[in-house]
């Protein structure tokens, strides 16, 4: 069955190091691009994504 799940990755460089560095527009697009996809689900479309 699994969990239907959703990965948004904001690019940083020296991600593996002590401090990454971000574009804040690339984290604000991602908090907005978050916001637009929970407003549009409802419950038909959750179901959807498992239906077989």
């Amino acid at each position: 069955a699994g969990c239907p799940s959703v990965v948004i990755g904001v690019p940083t460089r020296h991600i593996h190091s002590h401090v990454g560095l971000v574009n804040m527009e690339d984290v604000e697009n991602a908090v907005k691009l978050v916001i637009e996809i929970v407003k549009r689900l409802n419950k038909e479309r959750v179901e959807s994504f498992t239906a077989i």
